[in-house]
C-alpha cells in the first residue's frame, strides 16, 4: 500500500501523458509477487519520465518492457536461471548489445540486489533511490544508441556542478558562486564544451552540455536560475555531471568536472559514484568553498580522479575558477596575485614573457566597483580594452584580455573608479599558452601568522592534451615577505621606492628552499611532475610573493623558467603595502 500511495505521488508531479500511463501500470502491477519487481516497476516509470521518447522511437518500447521483465525475474527467482540472451528480443539488437546489456543489468543486481528486494520501503534510503534510478538512466541509454551513433566531442567538456544547499545561501555564497560559473564560461575558448548542474539533496541539469561557441550566453543566463535549500549530496552532484558529460549520442574526449562545495557531504552515496568517475577517465576539480567546506574530502575526490583541489574564500572565488580553467586546458601562469586597492592608488605588474608562449591572458577580479586594465607591451605601446587588438570580455565582477605573445617584460596596470574608502581586494593573473606547462597549485585565501603553507609546483611537457611529467628538473621557491623594518617606515609614512637608499635586504624577508618530487614532502606522488615543499617562515602578517625558479634539461631541451604568486597572512585588508609595492622594489 506504501508503494501504491507513493506511486500515486509520483503520478501527481510528472506532467507528461506518457510517464501517467507509465505509472498507472506500475500501481496496477503492485500486485507482483515481491516487492522488489514493484520497485523496479516504479523505477521504469521514473526513467520514461526523465527520457524524451519521440514518436520515432515508440517502436523500442516493447524493448524496454522486456528487459524490466528481465530485471524483475532477477528480483524474485535470484538466480542466474533466467538468462538475457533468453528473452525474445527484435533481430535488430546485435550480439555485442545484446552482451552488453546484459553485463549491465548482472553488475545491477550483484551491486543493490539488497536496495531491490528491500521488504521495508521505509528503509529503502534515498541514496539507494537515486543511484537505481540513474542506473536505469543509463541502461535506457543504451536502447536507444548504438556505438556508431555516438559523436565524439574533440575538445574538453566540462560539467559545472555547483552545491545549491541551504548553507549557499548565507554570506552571498551563491551569489558568489553564479558570478565564477559566468566567469569560467567567459575563460572558456569557443571550440570547448560546457554544462550546468546543481545538487543539493539530490542533482539537478541546469543547462545541458553545448558548445561555447553557440551556447555562451544561453550557459552564461542558466547559472541565475539557482536557489540555496536542503542538504549536501556531492555524489549526487557528481552522478549528473557525469550523465550530463556521457549523455545519449555524445562522448567527449577531454571530460571534465568542476564541483564546487561549501559544506559536509551529509546524505547519499558519495564513493561509488567518485569510482564511477576514475572509471570513465573523468577529472573532478574541486573547489572547496569558504571555511565549512570539508576540504580534506574534496581533495581527496581531486586526487582520486586526476583532478586537483582548490580552496577559496568569499574574495577570490571567480580567480579560483579561473585558474582551474588554465590548469585544466593546460595553461601556464607566469604571475597570480591577490592584493588591496585603495581609492587613488595604482597597482603594476610586472612579468617576464617567455619566448615559447604563444598567447597571454590578462585576467582581474574585484568586488563590486569598476576597474581600469591597460597592458604596457614590451615595446612601451599601451593596450587598452577599446583597443583593437586581441579579445576583451567583460563581467560585473571580473575582465579577460587576452593578446598574442611576444617575448620581454609586460606590465599590468590597474586603477579603481568607485572604491569604497576602506578599499577591496583585487585579483589578478597572467597566463599563457606554452610546449611547458609550469603552475602553482594554489594556495589558501589567507593564513594565519606562524602557520605551516604548503607550495606546490606542477611542471610537465604538453604533448596534445596530455601532460607529461618532465625529468632531470630542479625546482627551488624563494618566498619574500616585509619585515619589520619596513612595515615601520610605512607605518611612518616615510616609505618611497628610491633605487638610491633602498637596500632590498633590509625591506623584504627572503627564504629559499628546495621543492621535491618524491611523494614525501606533501606532492602527491613520486615523479608525477608535482614538486612540494613547506615553508614555516610567515610570522609577519602582510603579502608574501613566492617565485618558483624551475631549471634543467629534459629529452635534450633546457628548461629554464620563473613563475610567480603570492599568499596572504592574516587579513588582506590590514596590509601596508602590496604585492605591486614589492614588484617595484625588486625591478629597482
Amino acid at each position: 500500500y506504501k508503494l501504491a500511495e507513493n506511486l500515486s505521488d509520483w503520478q501527481n508531479n510528472f506532467a507528461s501523458q506518457i510517464t501517467k500511463l507509465a505509472i498507472l501500470g506500475a500501481v496496477q502491477a503492485i500486485g507482483m509477487p515481491t516487492l522488489g519487481m514493484g520497485i523496479s516497476t516504479l523505477f521504469l516509470a521514473i526513467a520514461l519520465s526523465e527520457i524524451h521518447v519521440s514518436i520515432a522511437e515508440l517502436e523500442e518500447t516493447a524493448c524496454n518492457y522486456k528487459l524490466f521483465l528481465y530485471l524483475n525475474a532477477r528480483c524474485v527467482v535470484d538466480s542466474h536461471e533466467i538468462a538475457f540472451a533468453d528473452m525474445d528480443l527484435p533481430l535488430l539488437w546485435s550480439d555485442k548489445k545484446k552482451q552488453a546489456t546484459e553485463n549491465f543489468f548482472d553488475s545491477l543486481w550483484k551491486k543493490y540486489k539488497k536496495a531491490i528486494l528491500s521488504n521495508d520501503l521505509a528503509g529503502f534510503r534515498e541514496e539507494q533511490h537515486e543511484m537505481l534510478r540513474e542506473l536505469v538512466l543509463q541502461a535506457l541509454d543504451q536502447l536507444y544508441v548504438t556505438e556508431e551513433e555516438i559523436e565524439t566531442i574533440p575538445a574538453t567538456a566540462t560539467a559545472l556542478v555547483i552545491d545549491h544547499s541551504g548553507s549557499m545561501g548565507s554570506e552571498n555564497k551563491l551569489e558568489k558562486a553564479q558570478e565564477a560559473a559566468r566567469c569560467y564560461i567567459d575563460s572558456l575558448s569557443e571550440e570547448k564544451w560546457a554544462s550546468i548542474a546543481t545538487f543539493s539533496s539530490s542533482g539537478h541539469t541546469v543547462v545541458e552540455l553545448l558548445p561555447i561557441k553557440t551556447g555562451r550566453e544561453r550557459l552564461k543566463q542558466g547559472v541565475f536560475s539557482l536557489s540555496a535549500s536542503s542538504n549536501t549530496n556531492i555524489g549526487a552532484g557528481l552522478e549528473v555531471g557525469l550523465n550530463q558529460l556521457f549523455s545519449a549520442k555524445r562522448k567527449p574526449k577531454e571530460p571534465i568536472i568542476l564541483l564546487l562545495s561549501d559544506g559536509i557531504h551529509n546524505t547519499g552515496q558519495l564513493w561509488p559514484s567518485v569510482e564511477k568517475c576514475c572509471q570513465k577517465k573523468v577529472k573532478v576539480y574541486t573547489v572547496a568553498f569558504g571555511n565549512d567546506a570539508d576540504q580534506a574530502t574534496l581533495c581527496k575526490i581531486a586526487q582520486q580522479t586526476g583532478g586537483r583541489c582548490s580552496p577559496a574564500g568569499l574574495r577570490n572565488l571567480s580567480h579560483v575558477y579561473h585558474k582551474i580553467n588554465i590548469l585544466a586546458h593546460n595553461g601556464s601562469t607566469l604571475f597570480a596575485s591577490s592584493d588591496w586597492l585603495k581609492p587613488g592608488q595604482e597597482l603594476k605588474y610586472k612579468v617576464d614573457v617567455p619566448s615559447d608562449f604563444r598567447n597571454l591572458t590578462f585576467f582581474t577580479n574585484w568586488q563590486g566597483s569598476s576597474i581600469q586594465t591597460v597592458i604596457v607591451k614590451p615595446d612601451g605601446s599601451l593596450i587598452y580594452p577599446s583597443s583593437q587588438m586581441g579579445d576583451y570580455q567583460k563581467g560585473n565582477t571580473y575582465s579577460i584580455f587576452r593578446v598574442p605573445a611576444e617575448t620581454g617584460i609586460w606590465e599590468l596596470r590597474l586603477s579603481g573608479q568607485g572604491l569604497p574608502q576602506e578599499g577591496e581586494q583585487i585579483n589578478v593573473s597572467i597566463s599563457g599558452k606554452s610546449e611547458t606547462y609550469s603552475n602553482f597549485l594554489t594556495f589558501q585565501p589567507e593564513y594565519k601568522q606562524g602557520q605551516r603553507v604548503l607550495i606546490r609546483v606542477e611542471v610537465a611537457d604538453v604533448a596534445g592534451n596530455q601532460k607529461i611529467p618532465l625529468e632531470n628538473i630542479k625546482v627551488k621557491a624563494k618566498i619574500e615577505g616585509p619585515t619589520p623594518q619596513l612595515l615601520k617606515k610605512v607605518g611612518k609614512g616615510k616609505f618611497e621606492i628610491n633605487p638610491f637608499t633602498i637596500l632590498i635586504g633590509l625591506f623584504l624577508k627572503k627564504q629559499e628552499i628546495d621543492l621535491y618530487d618524491d611523494g614525501a614532502h606533501d606532492d602527491y606522488d613520486s615523479k608525477d611532475g608535482i614538486y612540494g615543499g613547506t615553508f614555516l617562515g610567515g610570522d609577519i602578517p602582510g603579502p608574501y610573493l613566492v617565485t618558483a625558479i624551475i631549471e634543467g634539461q629534459s629529452q635534450g631541451k633546457i628548461i629554464s623558467r620563473q613563475i610567480q604568486e603570492s599568499f596572504q597572512i592574516g587579513p588582506i585588508q590590514n596590509n601596508k603595502l602590496t604585492i605591486s609595492d614589492f614588484i617595484q622594489i625588486r625591478h629597482r
